[in-house]
């Protein structure tokens, strides 16, 4: 039961800085919010940075989680790896606050003197980058891809155009053109077979 509400409680620390940024939430607001005694914040996590590095990875955690559904469910391993990201790009899903992505938002927040939190964030997306190449691998296996297709390269081709895309969405929030933009990136996979 203490597992539950802490997780609730990490959830909820998770949405707050993927709503507000790291600068603009303060520890007040985030004891108000996951509805802790400012005792009990400090005693779990320490400081902000120390919850803001679990908030990190819990968002990289249901990432990871959303996209090992979206492929289990899904015809075969590319079209569920499309299904992922366009639900990222419309913010469907692990009750998302909007397209933005908190990695992306936090690399360009930080600075040189939230050097630690700055590397753990490089980390994350490292590991977006990996969990994104399996898919792919599995992808050339089952010859959705052709054999000479680099996962690593390619991965890092849809994090790039993710990136972009869920940027674009915090414009546009219009399904069917960010939909078409999501056809695009993966017509841009190189032979891709229709």
């Amino acid at each position: 039961m203490h597992h539950q509400a802490s997780d609730r409680s990490l959830a909820q620390a998770t949405r707050i800085f993927w709503e507000r940024g790291y600068h603009a939430t303060s520890m007040r607001h985030l004891q108000q919010v996951m509805d802790l005694r400012p005792g009990s914040l400090y005693a779990r996590y320490g400081n902000k940075d120390r919850l803001f590095l679990a908030a990190l990875r819990h968002y990289t955690d249901m990432a990871r989680d959303q996209l090992r559904t979206c492929v289990e469910g899904a015809s075969s391993p590319l079209h569920g790896l499309r299904a992922f990201i366009s639900d990222l790009v419309l913010a469907r899903g692990v009750a998302s606050p909007g397209p933005q992505c908190l990695l992306a938002r936090s690399l360009t927040e930080l600075g040189h003197q939230e050097a630690e939190l700055l590397q753990e964030v490089r980390r994350l997306m490292g590991d977006m980058e990996v969990a994104l190449s399996l898919v792919l691998q599995d992808a050339i296996r089952h010859g959705e891809l052709p054999a000479t297709v680099d996962p690593q390269a390619a991965a890092r081709y849809l994090q790039i155009e993710l990136m972009g895309l869920r940027a674009y969405a915090c414009l546009n929030r219009d399904g069917d053109v960010l939909n078409q933009h999501v056809n695009r990136v993966f017509a841009g996979l190189p032979g891709i077979r229709a």
